[in-house]
C-alpha cells in the first residue's frame, strides 16, 4: 500500500466541505426553530378552539387550559428562548454565513488573516445563536483554526 499525502487542494476542498455543511446545519436549525414554533402555537389554539365546545356543553373545564400549557411549554422549551430574540438571532445566522463567505474568499486569496477573519466571525456567531446551535459551529470554527494556524500551499506556494 502507498501511503499518498494529501494535496493542499485536497485539503481545501475538505475543508470548504467541513465549513459549508456546518455553516449550512446550523442556519437550517435558525431557520426551522421559529417554523416548528410558529406551527405548535397555532395547534394550540386550533385545539383550544376544537375544545371550546365541549367544555361548554360538559363542563369540561380545565381541559383546555391543560393542553394549552402543555403546548405553551413545548413552545417555551424549543430553541432555548430563540423565538425571544429574533434579531440576535438572525444576526447570529448572517455572522455565521458570513464566516462561512470568508473562510471561501481565504480559499482564493490566501493568507492567515482572511482565516482569522472567518474564525472570529464563526466565533461571534456562535455567540449570538447560543449553545445548541454553537454545537454545530463548532466543526467550521475547528477547520477554520486549523487553516489559520497552518494554511494550505497555493498553487506552488509552501505553507506557512
Amino acid at each position: 500500500m502507498h501511503d499518498h499525502p494529501m494535496t493542499p487542494a485536497q485539503q481545501r476542498r475538505i475543508g470548504l466541505v467541513i465549513v459549508a455543511l456546518s455553516t449550512s446545519s446550523s442556519v437550517a436549525i435558525l431557520l426551522l426553530i421559529p417554523l416548528v414554533s410558529g406551527l405548535v402555537s397555532l395547534l394550540r389554539d386550533v385545539l383550544s378552539v376544537l375544545i371550546l365546545p365541549f367544555s361548554l356543553m360538559f363542563g369540561m373545564s380545565g381541559t383546555s387550559v391543560d393542553q394549552s400549557s402543555a403546548l405553551s411549554q413545548i413552545i417555551d422549551s424549543m430553541g432555548h428562548g430563540a423565538g425571544q430574540h429574533p434579531l440576535r438571532t438572525a444576526a447570529g445566522a448572517v455572522i455565521g454565513i458570513g464566516g462561512a463567505f470568508a473562510f471561501v474568499m481565504a480559499e482564493r486569496v490566501g493568507g492567515r488573516l482572511a482565516y482569522i477573519t472567518a474564525m472570529v466571525a464563526t466565533g461571534v456567531a456562535m455567540g449570538l445563536c447560543g449553545f445548541p446551535v454553537a454545537a454545530f459551529l463548532l466543526p467550521a470554527i475547528l477547520t477554520e483554526g486549523i487553516f489559520a494556524l497552518s494554511p494550505p500551499a497555493t498553487d506552488g506556494q509552501t505553507s506557512g
